[in-house]
């Protein structure tokens, strides 16, 4: 590492003893940085398996099927949302608004917008718990 990490620079009030304090530089945190981007990390790292995320081939009929029934009951579970709940996530994931839209459209802060939003995916996974569903 041929830059430095700490130089000496004097205090901005000095000591009697005129001592003067090691004061990080930028310069030599560039190094730390590059190593930081490159780290790679591994599977458990990561919190997941590559492969079993991957596909290696296309995908099957059965795929298709698990998804369909996967939304089918994400569909379900938006619907005993109350209404003004249902309404900001239907407009978020369905319609794809952001949540500046929501709220010039429903006549609402944003802030309550994402409130709203919070409390709808937090109802969600609570009915999700409790019927025990499995949505991978």
């Amino acid at each position: 590492m041929s830059q430095t990490i700490f130089s000496k620079r004097p205090l901005s009030k000095p000591c009697a003893s005129s001592t003067r304090a090691a004061i990080p530089t930028t310069g030599g945190f560039s190094h730390f940085r590059a190593q930081k981007q490159n780290r790679q990390l591994n599977e458990a790292e990561a919190g997941y398996d590559v492969l079993g995320t991957l596909r290696l081939a296309e995908r099957t009929v059965e795929d298709e099927i698990v998804c369909e029934q996967i939304a089918s009951d994400v569909r379900r579970m938006v619907e005993l949302l109350p209404d003004e709940q249902r309404e900001v996530v239907m407009m978020r994931y369905y319609s794809g608004l952001s949540f500046k839209e929501i709220a010039e459209q429903t006549g609402v802060s944003i802030n309550t917008a994402l409130g709203r939003m919070r409390y709808a995916l937090i109802n969600l996974r609570k009915m999700i718990k409790e019927k025990n569903l499995i949505l991978s």
